[in-house]
């Protein structure tokens, strides 16, 4: 099993099919969250025994928070991207890890899911503004090689 790390380079696309035909890149991604998590467990102890056991349970489908940076560019900047996502309803997501070629995507993680809100910071000082949008996962995520 290969192990995917971020590195420069990494771009996050939505679309409406799984293939990822007419992918969109979310540009200005300055972080992306973590993906799945350690599943809940159910205790199955029997107490006259020395050894717990637990049977794997649930994993939650946590919202998960894409951090950007804003750019204004009338439907082509970061924020008219967003507002984009943000309407488009249920879609589906892929983190591109390993750069392809062409049309080819390379290595990475293809998910459904909706994004539903987004947020701007304030700015202070010599510090950027930020911004965020949130994502619920609807299905599994997929590993893509």
């Amino acid at each position: 099993m290969a192990t995917y790390q971020a590195t420069a380079g990494q771009k996050l696309y939505y679309a409406t099919a799984s293939t990822m035909a007419s992918k969109i890149e979310l540009v200005g991604i300055t972080s992306t969250p973590d993906k799945g998590g350690e599943p809940d467990t159910v205790d199955l102890s029997i107490i006259s025994e020395k050894f717990k056991r637990a049977l794997t349970g649930q994993q939650s489908m946590d919202v998960m928070t894409y951090e950007y940076a804003p750019d204004f560019t009338p439907s082509s900047g970061s924020v008219a991207l967003v507002s984009a996502l943000l309407a488009a309803g249920e879609v589906w997501f892929y983190e591109e890890y390993v750069e392809g070629s062409g049309d080819k995507l390379g290595a990475g993680i293809l998910y459904k899911g909706i994004a539903k809100s987004a947020s701007m910071s304030g700015q202070q000082g010599n510090n950027a503004q930020t911004a965020a949008f949130y994502t619920q996962l609807t299905g599994d995520s997929i590993y893509v090689s």
